[in-house]
């Protein structure tokens, strides 16, 4: 590895380190745009972020399809992630997949469907992840 790759490497580790310090607070801007019904979506490091009309938000790790609900109908929900320099934890409370056009997300033994969804934003940005 020459010089440069390695300076590349190691500002690569520096901006990952960083984004991961920040997930909470990216976590609270979604809960503001789920309050507000302001439909937005993004790639933040590994995972996806969105927010709905409907007055939702998710935080979606892609790699093994786990989801956090960090809104509902405009209220932010009780969630737990912790984070520090060398770890990082989020207490996962859902599953999702989405099939025909909808948004599944699966909780034991019960799904709940969204039809409302930027379903096809987020499928075009979950196949980039891949």
């Amino acid at each position: 590895m020459n010089k440069r790759n390695i300076l590349r490497a190691l500002e690569r580790r520096k901006s990952n380190q960083s984004s991961i310090m920040n997930l909470n607070k990216k976590v609270a801007e979604y809960v503001v745009y789920a309050k507000n019904c302001i439909m937005k979506l993004e790639r933040y490091g590994q995972f996806i972020m969105f927010s709905s009309l409907s007055g939702e938000a998710w935080l979606l790790d892609q790699r093994e399809n786990l989801a956090l609900r960090i809104a509902d109908h405009s209220i932010p929900l009780q969630y737990r992630i912790e984070e520090t320099k060398t770890k990082l934890f989020i207490e996962w409370t859902e599953r999702y997949q989405i099939s025909d056009g909808a948004f599944i997300a699966i909780r034991g033994e019960k799904q709940s469907v969204f039809l409302d969804y930027p379903v096809s934003e987020l499928t075009n940005l979950l196949a980039k992840l891949q």
